[in-house]
């Protein structure tokens, strides 16, 4: 009798664990972990030092008429071909699967395994993200000289704490912003406006200048500029073309600061890839890259002769006129970046 309630306790204990268990692999996969990554891809073991077979998606939350949106297809292409098809990449565009706002997270937890979205998204896990937010740049080859001189390294050693490898560095052209009625050239023409800006460093930057910043996904821009709930939106020219603006603004002033799009990897979904996988990998982002920058230089020209024959009017701004606001704009991001923020704007100084 004794004998048979021992082991009607040991059955119920093995009960208990086995519960525990699928309740812990559940949470895990709720959590964007567990299996919802590395499941895509054939064990490295398995394949002995060739590249495996991989399926991954790839989120961002460009249209088709924008010159990254052909990059990432080119990428996509890149891969397989490098791969003779054991690398397949599945690009969810236009924020199918994530707005700009929650793709970063989906990216470090692992939701999905590529994502590309603007660098200052991921101001809300790592302060210094924000650094191409601040308007001390003087031109574009400025910020790519800073970018090639060591900011890329800290970037990197900033995002790997989060689990993101950056593998895709995009140029954009600098920002500017667009507004419905009157050109924003001084501070006073921000006083009372309603303007959407993509992170915290941006939207302190239009608070200090007397204007109230917005949050609003790239995708429901145009809707809330023809809605009046934003007066003025920022981006660069290519968007201004790509989300049709100039169907709801009159100007676009600046230029602030430069614009930077990262396309990166989760880093636990990387780390299940081989030595092969990787390279192929590697080498059609260096491609991929190549040809952006390339097609940034071009486009960028293109979008603001379009712009011009749309009617939208430009209004270059001096941006001696908010000096107050950049110099306390830049003691912010300084406090909140730390040592990673100040390495990243000496940089910026020593490649003047």
């Amino acid at each position: 009798m004794l004998k048979n309630k021992y082991s009607m306790l040991l059955a119920v204990l093995c009960l208990l664990m086995l519960v525990l268990v699928a309740c812990s692999n559940d949470e895990d996969n709720l959590n964007g972990e567990g299996e919802n990554t590395v499941s895509t891809v054939a064990k490295a073991e398995d394949t002995n030092g060739e590249v495996q077979e991989v399926k991954a998606k790839l989120a961002h939350f460009y249209s088709p008429d924008i010159f990254t949106y052909e990059g990432y297809e080119l990428f996509s292409d890149l891969v397989s071909k490098k791969s003779d098809g054991k690398i397949q990449i599945t690009i969810f565009p236009a924020g199918q699967l994530y707005n700009d706002a929650t793709l970063p997270n989906a990216i470090s937890s692992g939701q999905v395994e590529l994502g590309a979205t603007v660098a200052e998204t991921w101001a809300s896990n790592i302060a210094a993200l924000e650094f191409n937010t601040l308007p001390i740049y003087k031109d574009t080859e400025h910020f790519r000289k800073a970018l090639n001189s060591g900011i890329r390294e800290i970037v990197s050693d900033q995002l790997a704490t989060i689990n993101v490898k950056p593998l895709i560095w995009t140029y954009f052209d600098f920002s500017y912003f667009a507004s419905i009625k009157d050109p924003l050239v001084s501070p006073e023409d921000f006083v009372d406006k309603k303007i959407r800006t993509t992170g915290p460093l941006m939207a302190k930057f239009v608070e200090l200048s007397g204007g109230t910043p917005v949050s609003v996904p790239a995708v429901d821009v145009p809707q809330a500029l023809q809605r009046g709930t934003v007066d003025a939106s920022v981006s660069g020219v290519t968007g201004f073309q790509s989300w049709k603006y100039f169907d709801y603004t009159e100007y676009y002033s600046g230029p602030f600061n430069p614009g930077l799009v990262l396309l990166s990897a989760n880093t636990k979904w990387w780390n299940s890839l081989n030595e092969a996988t990787q390279k192929v990998i590697l080498e059609a982002a260096k491609e991929t890259e190549d040809f952006l920058i390339e097609s940034h230089d071009k486009v960028t020209v293109e979008a603001k002769t379009f712009l011009a024959e749309q009617g939208m009017k430009y209004e270059e701004v001096n941006l001696e006129q908010f000096s107050d606001a950049i110099d306390a704009l830049k003691a912010q991001y300084l406090n909140n970046a730390g040592e990673a923020g100040q390495q990243i704007v000496d940089i910026v100084e020593a490649s003047r």
